[in-house]
């Protein structure tokens, strides 16, 4: 699983000299694979004028789920990404409770996650959260989310 991360370099011919490189990234799409169990759209909570900010998706592939979330807005400066993945106590979604969750969350261009669990016979939640800043200091943003109800119960 992809956590935010920075690659340091440094310059031996230049002393101490350190480079931050921006987090590592595969090519949109590519953090979950098997099966899309579900793609959702998420929206800026803005009533009167919604703006679409990317989706969350969730995936399966041999016993194991997989959310993600993809911004179809790169290069929007200041964009934060967070992506989670719940699994239920059982697999019966009017009694489930979380038993287990994981997430990856930080500031990508393309996608966060995937976050990858074992939910065989569990119900599982996802959610996906998106942020852009507006203004270099954070003062002005759009924000949009999405959690499921509990689903992909097996």
């Amino acid at each position: 699983m992809r956590r935010l991360r920075s690659a340091l370099l440094s310059a031996a011919l230049l002393g101490s000299l350190v480079v931050a490189a921006p987090p590592a990234q595969a090519s949109v799409g590519a953090a979950c694979s098997g099966s899309k169990l579900r793609s959702t759209a998420i929206y800026a909570d803005n009533s009167y004028n919604p703006l679409y900010m990317g989706r969350v998706e969730l995936w399966y592939s041999g016993g194991r789920n997989c959310v993600q979330v993809i911004t179809d807005r790169p290069g929007w400066k200041h964009q934060y990404l967070w992506a989670w993945l719940y699994v239920g106590t059982t697999n019966k979604p009017s009694t489930a409770k979380i038993a287990n969750y994981d997430f990856d969350a930080g500031s990508y261009e393309h996608y966060a996650g995937g976050v990858w669990l074992p939910a065989s016979n569990r119900c599982v939640q996802y959610r996906g959260q998106i942020r852009f800043d507006v203004t270099t200091d954070g003062s002005e943003f759009f924000v949009g989310y999405y959690r499921s109800p509990w689903t992909a119960c097996s």
